[in-house]
């Protein structure tokens, strides 16, 4: 599969959102609930803010603890 950065550009727009136009990611903080990406983490309510809950294997990465 080739990915062009004008097919990217259309995922993050439409999971976070643009100025004009809210993404998944704060549609579902807005109606309470949290988005996960598996190994990533969770998006979450965090009095008010978007917080983010590091999932294990951004962690690992972020540690050098990968491999």
């Amino acid at each position: 599969m080739i990915c062009r950065p004008k097919q990217v550009g259309r995922v993050i727009d439409a999971l976070f959102g643009t100025v004009d136009e809210p993404g998944a990611i704060a549609e579902a903080l807005k109606a309470g609930s949290a988005v996960t990406f598996v190994g990533f983490g969770s998006f979450h309510d965090q009095d008010g803010e978007a917080g983010l809950r590091p999932g294990r294997a951004l962690n690992a990465f972020v540690h050098d603890q990968i491999g």
